[in-house]
């Protein structure tokens, strides 16, 4: 699982280099996905922090910061955290 410059997470099959899914944000995605469960977490430059599925790419949930997300989500129980450019540290479940 990768972000791109072109708005787009992606997930590639590691043994044959095969993109599973992609799934496009509104802007970059610079931070590093964290998995937890079945749920690729990541942040874009859209203000969002994006909860997908890891097996189908598809959009469970969505949060929105007042700026881009950039820093890379740590995920601890059922709460994952991340900053934003607004200044914030947001925990979210």
């Amino acid at each position: 699982y990768f972000g791109s410059f072109d708005g787009n997470l992606y997930a590639v099959d590691i043994n044959t280099g095969q993109e599973l899914w992609s799934f496009e944000t509104e802007d970059k995605v610079w931070s590093s996905p964290a998995v937890s469960g079945d749920v690729v977490y990541f942040g874009s430059f859209d203000g969002n922090l994006y909860a997908v599925d890891i097996n189908t790419g598809q959009e469970l949930w969505s949060f929105k910061a007042e700026d881009g997300v950039g820093s890379s989500p740590a995920v601890s129980g059922d709460v994952v955290y991340f900053g934003s450019y607004d200044g914030n540290l947001y925990a979210v479940n």
